[in-house]
């Protein structure tokens, strides 16, 4: 997309030029707070976000707090976001549906109460590259199936039901006492649950649906979305998780109340394996409001993957310490690869642009020359095996989650707050 940017200050030596290059220059402000680049399509589309590569090196100069205003044909409005101090690139989402006129970034405040900020560099997101990103998530465990006697065959009559709020699930005892410590404890407890009626407080049926769906098929689709979930947190305030890691992570909690260990695992090792789409402050924090084995090898990958960036951000010391144990394991076995050595499999990070790469997909280095990777992908297109450049910043490692954890059997981005809707003025 073909692109203006004018910006209210700059230095002469580092203009708004720069962050059409490399990570290795930038644009400079030179005044007061706000600083703001006006970024202009020629020729007016959806734009689905920009993403911004900070480099956490640049201390007091890195942005902490930016404000997106999106002019479109149908309106403008706002979002604030926080960035957290480390390396890689933050997206910021527009939430335009209609052509986009302008976008106004406004560097409201820098980390270390900074006067003026760089930003390295600067991408749109078009939407081609929002349709690669939003795509139903297929999950298959590692057990068998009770698939010939689902619910919904009627070949074998159903003997129990689970209450919900706005209704009733029904399925077979033996099926949900093989497959969940939880039905398993209420159905052999001699209290009410065991004549057959389980009663689980503040779920819904389509909650519980997908996670008996699961239990008898051994596998689960779920439909693509870009829109956020809530994931509840114990004595917090909900967190807004956008996309299928949203729901995956909505639907974890619930395997994990209900004490499925097949189901838990299987949605961990989708998150091990798609490290760079879960790469989020808000997955972070799921992670550590849900502590249990399975996410606990997440987090180490994750720690493994970016350890400058988790350093620089304070992820590294708010990580609990089973997570940080789990990461020197890896690093000590050598059990996750170093990223950007010859033959790693990899996934190019958000923001960075490879022509018909699916996002989250699996990349393999077959070059490395002077930080510059040469990786071999499918093409979303034609299906054949392409080849591309990317940098070696633009990706990150990608583990066998099934291989790191033997004895039981993976950029960065931001939070957002809405803003009203306002002029440019601060």
């Amino acid at each position: 997309m073909n692109t203006d940017y004018t910006v209210t200050s700059g230095t002469a030596s580092r203009s708004i030029e720069h962050v059409q290059g490399g990570a290795s220059s930038y644009w400079e402000s030179n005044g007061r707070v706000p600083h703001r680049i006006f970024i202009t399509p020629r020729q007016p589309g959806v734009i689905g976000a920009v993403f911004v590569f900070i480099d956490s090196d640049d201390d007091s100069y890195c942005p902490k707090k930016i404000r997106i205003k999106v002019r479109t044909e149908t309106g403008s409005a706002s979002h604030v976001y926080k960035v957290t101090r480390s390396t890689g690139w933050f997206e910021l989402p527009t939430h335009a549906e209609s052509p986009v006129i302008k976008i106004t970034l406004s560097v409201l405040a820098n980390h270390q109460n900074g006067r003026d900020c760089r930003i390295r560099m600067i991408k749109l997101k078009n939407p081609s590259v929002m349709a690669t990103e939003s795509h139903a998530v297929k999950l298959t465990g590692a057990g068998g199936s009770f698939a010939a006697i689902h619910p919904t065959s009627r070949v074998l009559p159903t003997d129990c039901s689970i209450v919900c709020e706005d209704g009733e699930v029904v399925a077979h005892r033996a099926v949900l006492a093989a497959s969940s410590e939880y039905f398993a404890g209420a159905l052999m407890s001699g209290m009410v649950e065991s004549r057959g009626e389980i009663h689980v407080s503040g779920a819904h049926v389509a909650d519980i649906e997908r996670v008996v769906d699961f239990l008898y098929r051994g596998t689960l689709t779920l439909p693509s979305t870009n829109a956020p979930t809530l994931v509840p947190v114990p004595d917090g305030d909900d967190l807004a998780i956008p996309g299928p890691v949203g729901a995956l992570c909505a639907l974890y909690v619930w395997a994990q109340r209900l004490q499925c260990r097949s189901l838990c695992d299987t949605i961990a090792g989708h998150f091990a394996k798609h490290l760079a789409s879960v790469n989020t402050d808000p997955f972070w924090d799921f992670l550590t409001a849900y502590p249990d084995e399975a996410l606990t090898r997440v987090h180490a990958m994750l720690l493994h993957a970016s350890p400058a960036a988790a350093l620089a951000s304070g992820k590294a010391a708010a990580a609990p310490q089973d997570a940080l144990v789990r990461m020197i394991e890896l690093m000590v076995t050598k059990q996750i690869k170093k990223v950007a050595t010859l033959g790693d499999d990899v996934s190019v990070l958000p923001g960075v642009p490879v022509q018909d790469y699916q996002a989250g997909s699996t990349a393999n280095v077959i070059e490395v020359n002077d930080g510059i990777l040469t990786i071999r992908y499918k093409s979303t297109v034609t299906t054949d095996d392409r080849t591309a450049t990317v940098p070696v910043y633009g990706v990150t490692a990608v583990a066998d989650f099934e291989d790191v954890d033997s004895d039981s059997d993976d950029s960065s981005s931001s939070d957002s707050d809405d803003s009203s809707d306002s002029d440019d003025s601060d």
